[in-house]
């Protein structure tokens, strides 16, 4: 399913516009304001009073990370705000996953993930960010990495911020969009989702056509298929080969396995000096 923007974006007519105040216009048109043409004339319908929370992210990670499919992401910033649906994800399964950020136990870098569930986490691969959002099971962080989206609010902002009009290379990547949402380690790093400026919003997007495949640009665990994406959708990062398409992930398998952790994160485990 492809999203196309082909009316003028609300948002960008009024850049200064606050998220309380798209709120207020929530409450009387909502529907008409925030009606965005879809393929098979559909309507993406953006449910502003539907803000993901804390809550959302209390669960096994890769069911989490299929859920965020079809959500809104949006960062608001004095510049104005920017967004779209995501449209690709990966999911990091913590302690047993060798690919994961916190598999070799507490650094000054994984430090969100003893935060809980709904904390953001932003980490930076040379001078690109990283945006993921920590997800608990059973006491258990894991993470989910936004890997792309397809650009819908603000695109008049999000060219200006990465220097080019092409829309197809906006945002089809984890660097590209934080980059175009103004997404960064030192303003987002460490928050909770109800206390910063980047936010999840539901809609009306259900049946989509999700595949798992491989995970991009890691080496360890490279077989396992925890990349979750809309089938053919243009704005993911990478194409997908046939041969790298895989049967759905074993969940209760892997979970099974697990010796669950205490709850770190709710323990005074962090120091000042930890390396």
């Amino acid at each position: 399913m492809r999203l196309i923007n082909n009316r003028r974006d609300p948002i960008e007519r009024d850049p200064s516009n606050k998220l309380n105040e798209l709120a207020n216009i929530e409450r009387t048109d909502i529907e008409k304001y925030f009606q965005i043409g879809l393929a098979e004339n559909n309507a993406l319908e953006v449910k502003i009073n539907e803000k993901l929370t804390i809550g959302f992210f209390k669960g096994k990670c890769t069911n989490i990370a299929k859920s965020l499919i079809g959500k809104l992401l949006i960062n608001e910033e004095t510049e104005g705000i920017a967004g779209g649906v995501i449209v690709e994800t990966e999911a990091y399964l913590g302690k047993n996953d060798p690919a994961c950020h916190f598999s070799n136990g507490l650094t000054k870098r994984n430090r969100p993930f003893y935060k809980g569930g709904g904390t953001i986490y932003v980490f930076k691969i040379h001078r690109y960010n990283n945006l993921n959002v920590i997800s608990e099971y059973n006491s258990h962080p894991e993470c989910i990495l936004i890997r792309a989206i397809e650009p819908t609010h603000g695109l008049v902002l999000m060219k200006k911020r990465r220097g080019i009009d092409k829309l197809m290379n906006l945002t089809t990547g984890p660097g590209k969009l934080t980059e175009a949402l103004g997404i960064t380690k030192e303003k987002s790093n460490d928050k909770k989702i109800n206390n910063s400026k980047v936010s999840f919003y539901n809609t009306n997007l259900t049946n989509i056509d999700i595949i798992a495949t491989n995970r991009i640009g890691i080496s360890k665990a490279v077989d396992w298929p925890l990349r979750y994406l809309i089938k053919d959708n243009p704005f993911v990062s990478m194409k997908t080969k046939k041969e790298n398409i895989f049967a759905p992930f074993d969940e209760e398998r892997y979970y099974e396995k697990f010796d669950i952790l205490k709850p770190a994160y709710q323990q005074k485990l962090w120091k000042e000096d930890v390396t």
